[in-house]
């Protein structure tokens, strides 16, 4: 058999083979790091696109939550002015206050109730007279309303004075949805006291009486008769009117006021030639 023969390798060269090793070494594990870091790198890059992604997604839903919100807290906004809006209209819509206004209805059917009578509304402003049973009646006083309220003075020229001078009363009066309120705050007619309160809660609205103006008999017949019972309404404002009555023979009652109402009122009528 033939002898292997050893190869000898110069120092030189093992140490060029040696060098050559080692950089490979290193070259793979500087290009192992590198990888690894950039994989690192990309792994990051994703998450941190991913998480914007999510905070966009949070940002977006955020953004629309408060859109909705903003959009029903509008709406309600809207809702309420539209209530408040409707509600001021109703306030200020007077003209349904217009007519007759009596404490009760039971009140009304009695003779010579307590009675407001609402004539004219003009804007804010209310035209009206008041009847206070066999005490004062307050003609053509004028009231201011702000909103629901407002304040008077009322000159009457058929009730007593306490000291001598223009019997007047000086009140408040409010508007509610089914009633009006007077308050008397300062007064010198006889028997209307301050701190009085007069709610008037029964309405009856204006009917149209003016055609009944003039003179009426019990029938034609009787119109030729000598000194007929006759009927001569003088005066018409709105439901109330004046009228003078007379009875053949027996008595004259002059001046006479009514308030209609439904084609149905009631009066008190005092005669100074009343037959004995």
């Amino acid at each position: 058999m033939e002898d292997k023969k050893a190869v000898k390798i110069s120092l030189g060269t093992a140490i060029c083979i040696f060098i050559i090793i080692v950089l490979i070494v290193a070259l793979g594990v500087v290009y192992y790091l590198g990888f690894v870091k950039n994989k690192l790198k990309i792994s990051e890059l994703k998450n941190e696109i991913n998480g914007l992604k999510t905070d966009n997604d949070i940002a977006q839903n955020i953004e629309e939550k408060t859109n909705k919100e903003s959009e029903i807290i509008e709406k309600e906004n809207i809702t309420v002015n539209n209530s408040n809006n409707n509600t001021a209209q109703e306030k200020n819509n007077l003209d349904t206050y217009l007519g007759m206004w009596y404490e009760s209805e039971n009140q009304y059917t009695n003779p010579n109730p307590n009675n407001l009578n609402i004539k004219n509304v003009s804007n804010n402003k209310l035209l009206m007279d008041m009847y206070i049973t066999r005490t004062a009646d307050f003609d053509n006083f004028e009231v201011t309303l702000n909103e629901n309220l407002g304040t008077f003075e009322a000159l009457t020229d058929n009730g007593g004075s306490s000291d001598g001078q223009s019997a007047k009363i000086n009140g408040k009066i409010e508007f509610t949805d089914n009633a009006i309120k007077v308050e008397v705050l300062k007064s010198n007619v006889l028997y209307i006291e301050s701190g009085n309160i007069y709610t008037f809660k029964y309405h009856i609205k204006n009917s149209n009486i003016d055609n009944y103006k003039g003179t009426w008999y019990e029938s034609q017949a009787h119109s030729d008769y000598r000194n007929p019972n006759s009927l001569s309404i003088t005066k018409i404002d709105n439901n109330k009117i004046i009228f003078d009555l007379y009875i053949t023979r027996t008595a004259n009652f002059d001046n006479v006021v009514a308030y209609i109402s439904n084609n149905f009122g009631t009066f008190e009528a005092i005669t100074d030639n009343g037959r004995f």
